[in-house]
């Protein structure tokens, strides 16, 4: 089974509150008089293996600009909405195993309202193995996952710093 969907948009905001730095590097609410975010996302879902294999992917690129008659602003891209994103997933199942890995490619994201600065695009990987066990009344989960598998170092606000890699163990018990 594959399934494939697109999607195409164009939707024009008027009166958008948008967030820019100012003073101190705070973030302050500013009125947009008028904005349009425009674009399209394509997906993709596959299960080649009767549900023991499923697979999905998401793409999606926005065009967000400032549409107010500001002449300094006119037609610039919306600080803080990332151009692309591509989101993917597979998962196998077999039996109480389930593994999982995942990724996240995000590109540029304008972070002032003129335009002269953005934070770069990142890759992410997460990958995922668990197990479920019954006995009983008893149910319990083990779940072992390493996110961001490739150490990258991102940010979505500026100066902000997400999380590098990180090592998850999960147990759930159930009674």
């Amino acid at each position: 089974q594959i399934g494939f969907t697109g999607t195409v948009f164009d939707q024009v905001y008027e009166n958008l509150i948008s967030w820019t730095r100012g003073y101190a590097n705070r973030y302050y609410p500013e009125n947009l008089e008028r904005a349009a975010i425009s674009g399209y996302t394509l997906s993709v879902t596959g299960s080649p293996a009767s549900d023991h294999l499923t697979a999905s992917l998401n793409y999606t690129t926005t065009n967000p600009r400032n549409r107010s008659p500001d002449p300094t602003t006119y037609n610039l891209y919306l600080p803080y909405r990332a151009l692309s994103n591509l989101n993917f997933d597979v998962q196998w199942r077999a039996q109480n195993w389930r593994g999982q890995l995942s990724g996240q490619v995000q590109g540029r994201t304008f972070i002032r309202a003129a335009n002269t600065k953005w934070l770069d695009g990142f890759r992410l990987w997460n990958i995922s193995l668990s197990r479920q066990f019954r006995r009983g009344s008893v149910k319990a989960g083990l779940n072992l996952a390493v996110n961001n598998v490739s150490d990258q170092h991102y940010e979505v606000l500026e100066r902000y710093p997400l999380p590098g890699r990180q090592f998850v163990i999960t147990l759930n018990i159930e009674y």
